[in-house]
């Protein structure tokens, strides 16, 4: 009797089963509501939202006035809730010379670099010259010139090959010329005359609490980038060409090209969190820059807890159905009859098998059995496109008529048009349903490539398309290598990654004569927001899990019952 009920119960366990233990839940929110989230790899999806993930780390960015990422980890059978509040960052990072701003949250990431103490402490001279050079800052070419080596931490960058003046303590004391010919080497003098002598501005950083690691354009300086730091650096509203100097030593140099900087990426950073502002500068600016930054960490609102689960039993008439199983964070696909653990909550259960199917909704608080009578009713689906002149392909035939009546079951849907990212979905029918769908399709983005000069070169490396600018270029989503070329001047080569949804996306870039400093720039790059196409139903999956029996369980249960059959024979 014994081997009996264990041979009964080892039969049972060998039914189709599925759980969700290596998986997550991801419950995020913002404040305002309403706000679009882009989970990197995954999909872009609007606050409120719950969503099923095996455990590990994701990144979210939420697209607002202000950017907002966290890094968070999911955990199994844990829920993970985010709640940003943009609202609270929006005002806590307002200011006349921002014109856009970030903020990263990260666990795993550690934005605070220890001060590198030295033996000695920083000269202070008022004199031409001041003090030696620190460090360079790779891009763009600029050095780093100590002005004051106090508490002040007054610092002024010189960019390559540019005349600057020299300003200690509010006062202009001579003009330098900077010379970057490798990644440490350089040549720093003083010049007596110059036609072009570029202005200066001041960017005062603070923070609360004092001494977070500043960075400069991406760059952090371990001896002097902490805050409070006040940063005096070149503005050059336009381009400048032919600049023509003469040194404290009477020697004449010419300047064939000087780069437009007026544009500047500074960075604050205190343990897992990275502030990063774009400052738009003009000459002569005396730009503050604050950031409190206990306030917007208490912005980022992230907690962990259990998810409690309950087993459904799933079995149909006739067996050997296809079985979906629908929530809001957890879906599973198999066939009855089936053993499913699934966090607690409401779910919708649809079963069909040759041209018959049922369908029913449940509430899930407890261990639950079902058993589900299939019957031969079809369904019907209405399909509304964007543009209304799309393709609509249906498991794989093109169909012309947008109303059908079809067998309850699963169907592969997809949407095309020329100039348009196509969409792809998978419509699960029920019994007498009856559904209309709209699919908005996204275009495709587009490059607006100008250049300074025109008449370049525009190849796309892995495409082949190419073109010359002024020009337009249509692409997919993806990653691109973007190669411009002219002659007479200097090649360059940059990395593109485009997104759906990116739509129209302006790009304009200069080129260097020959013989000219190494600074190329990009001096318009703006992408525009990222979305992903909507279709709007009154049912259908949001987020399909396919979940089996695992083969090596598969092989135990039956070896264990031959052995038993063979001891009950004896």
């Amino acid at each position: 009797m014994k081997r009996l009920l264990l041979i009964i119960l080892l039969v049972f366990s060998f039914l189709p089963w599925a759980t969700a233990s290596e998986e997550g839940l991801l419950v995020v929110n913002s404040i305002p509501r309403g706000v679009q989230v882009n989970i990197e790899g995954i999909g872009t999806f609007e606050t409120p939202f719950r969503l099923s993930f095996p455990a590990g780390e994701y990144s979210l960015r939420f697209l607002g006035d202000i950017n907002a990422t966290a890094v968070v980890k999911v955990y199994p059978d844990e829920a993970t809730h985010v709640t940003v509040n943009l609202e609270s960052l929006s005002r806590l990072l307002k200011n006349d010379h921002v014109i856009s701003a970030r903020v990263i949250f990260n666990k795993s990431a550690n934005y605070t670099v220890e001060s590198l103490k030295l033996p000695f402490k920083l000269s202070s001279h008022g004199g031409c010259g001041g003090a030696s050079p620190v460090v360079h800052i790779p891009s763009p070419p600029m050095t780093i010139l100590v002005l004051n080596g106090g508490e002040n931490r007054e610092i002024e960058l010189l960019l390559n090959n540019t005349p600057i003046p020299q300003r200690y303590q509010g006062k202009t004391t001579c003009i330098l010329h900077v010379n970057i010919f490798d990644k440490y080497g350089h040549t720093i003098g003083d010049v007596k005359e110059s036609t072009f002598v570029a202005p200066l501005a001041t960017v005062s950083v603070t923070s609360k609490p004092a001494n977070a690691t500043v960075y400069v354009f991406g760059f952090h300086e371990r001896t002097v980038f902490y805050t409070p730091i006040i940063l005096t650096v070149p503005v050059i509203p336009n381009p400048v060409y032919n600049v023509s100097a003469r040194t404290g030593l009477n020697n004449t140099i010419t300047i064939p090209y000087i780069p437009q900087l007026d544009e500047y990426r500074i960075g604050i950073g205190d343990d897992h969190l990275l502030v990063e502002f774009i400052l738009h500068l003009k000459p002569n600016d005396d730009a503050p820059l604050y950031v409190d930054i206990d306030t917007i960490k208490s912005a980022f609102e992230i907690k962990r807890t259990f998810i409690t689960r309950a087993t459904l039993i799933v079995d149909s008439t006739p067996s050997n159905a296809s079985l979906i199983v629908k929530g809001e964070v957890f879906n599973f696909t198999g066939r009855t009859p089936a053993v499913v653990e699934v966090p607690l909550g409401n779910y919708t259960v649809l079963a069909f098998k040759g041209g018959m199917g049922a369908s029913t909704s449940i509430e899930v608080t407890e261990n639950k059995n079902l058993n589900l009578t299939l019957i031969p009713e079809p369904a019907r689906i209405f399909i509304n496109s964007t543009p209304p002149d799309a393709l609509i392909v249906l498991n794989g035939e093109k169909i012309k008529n947008t109303s059908l009546v079809l067998p309850p079951g699963e169907y592969n849907l997809t949407v095309e048009a020329e100039g348009y990212l196509s969409y792809s979905t998978v419509l699960v029918l029920a019994p007498n349903e009856s559904r209309t769908i709209f699919v908005s399709l996204i275009p495709k983005p587009v490059l607006e490539i100008t250049t300074d000069p025109e008449g370049v070169n525009v190849e796309i490396g892995e495409t082949r398309q190419h073109c010359i600018t002024p020009c337009n270029l249509t692409l997919n989503p993806g990653r691109y290598t973007l190669t411009f070329s002219k002659e007479g001047y200097k090649s360059y080569k940059t990395l593109l990654k485009i997104s759906a949804g990116d739509g129209r996306i302006p790009f304009r870039i200069r080129l260097e004569p020959l013989g000219s400093s190494p600074n190329p720039g990009i001096t318009q790059f703006t992408k525009l927001s990222t979305s992903t196409p909507s279709m709007n139903s009154n049912a259908g999956p949001s987020l399909e899990r396919t979940v089996g029996v695992k083969f090596g369980a598969l092989l135990f249960v039956i070896g264990v019952l031959i052995v038993l059959l063979r001891r009950g024979r004896k």
